[in-house]
């Protein structure tokens, strides 16, 4: 629909999608915007029939196309600093479980991070968390996203006690 919000959600799951192989990205840059709604539908049916052909070609394009053309630099911007200012239990999130914690900052840093060519690291994801956490994680020796949410989830109650 192309809300703030919705968006981050939706292109983690496209990008999951995307990681299947084969002639996914293609397909998905076909049939993507024919299941645009509100804000997106009215985005997509408003652009030149060329960059429409041009989008459609994969989802690389259709991606681009959605930072850059719709979303725009500002938008972008605004989620950085968001990303950049998320804090563990902030408002709007009294009730988060660590794990979700990392998580929300996973597709954040994959949303905004990702374009600049900026580290994706366990490390980029744990900046600005509890600094409690990190003797209990030792961010610095997980080698993927994965054991970083394992020892998440794994140390829970330890790293609640923290909060």
């Amino acid at each position: 629909d192309g809300g703030d919000h919705t968006v981050i959600s939706y292109f983690a799951e496209v990008s999951d999608l995307v990681c299947m192989g084969g002639t996914i990205a293609t397909d998905l840059g076909m049939a993507l915007p024919l299941k645009f709604t509100g804000r997106a539908r009215r985005w997509w049916l408003a652009e030149a029939e060329s960059a429409r052909v041009f989008m459609s070609l994969s989802w690389t394009n259709l991606a681009w196309a959605i930072r850059h053309s719709f979303l725009g630099p500002q938008w972008m911007e605004a989620r950085r600093n968001e990303f950049e200012s998320m804090r563990f239990r902030q408002s709007g999130h009294s009730s988060e479980r660590p794990i979700a914690y990392i998580q929300r900052r996973i597709m954040y840093a994959r949303m905004v991070l990702e374009l600049q060519g900026e580290d994706l690291s366990p490390t980029t994801f744990m900046q600005n968390g509890p600094a409690e956490w990190n003797a209990i994680l030792q961010v610095q020796f997980c080698a993927s996203t994965h054991d970083l949410m394992l020892r998440a989830r794994t140390s829970e109650q330890a790293l609640l006690s923290f909060y």
